[in-house]
């Protein structure tokens, strides 16, 4: 198991590399976006930090505001992770809020999930299933696929 977690690590590192050597913002924001999960997943919190501020500053400098709640989301899941709960929370609700807004589907069912995750640990049981039913349907309205066991 190890060595394919430092196979997948690799992989992210070059990626990442490789997209930052393009000199197109976009390019590196997407490498950076997709490989930010495996190293949630590994608790890398590390380089989530890393990555997550060349995230942040790359965001801001485009036009396209659905990076820019990308990266608060982002910023969201790791408060959460270094236990700074109730600041994590506002900025996946915000999140949320923002993608819905802009009918952006990205990441809404990963953001969801933990905001729910987080919800029912504090008794919040309601919001949390509502939450979950309200991202489900939006996905069912588009005729989107949705990964239905990470929302589980």
């Amino acid at each position: 198991m190890n060595g394919n977690i430092d196979q997948a690590v690799r992989y992210a590192e070059t990626t990442i590399a490789e997209a930052g050597k393009s000199e197109h913002p976009i390019t590196l924001i997407s490498a950076l976006g997709m490989m930010m999960s495996l190293y949630f997943w590994i608790d890398d919190l590390l380089q989530v930090e890393r990555n997550l501020a060349t995230f942040e500053r790359i965001s801001e400098k485009t036009f396209f505001d659905p990076y820019r709640a990308v990266a608060q989301g982002l910023k969201g899941l790791y408060l959460l992770r270094i236990d700074r709960t109730s600041e994590g929370i506002r900025y996946l609700r915000d999140t949320l809020k923002r993608l819905a807004v802009r009918r952006y589907k990205m990441l809404v069912s990963d953001f969801a999930a933990e905001l729910a995750l987080c919800l029912a640990k504090q008794d919040d049981r309601a919001e949390a299933l509502a939450l979950l039913d309200e991202v489900i349907a939006s996905y069912t309205e588009v005729n989107m696929v949705i990964h239905l066991p990470a929302l589980c």
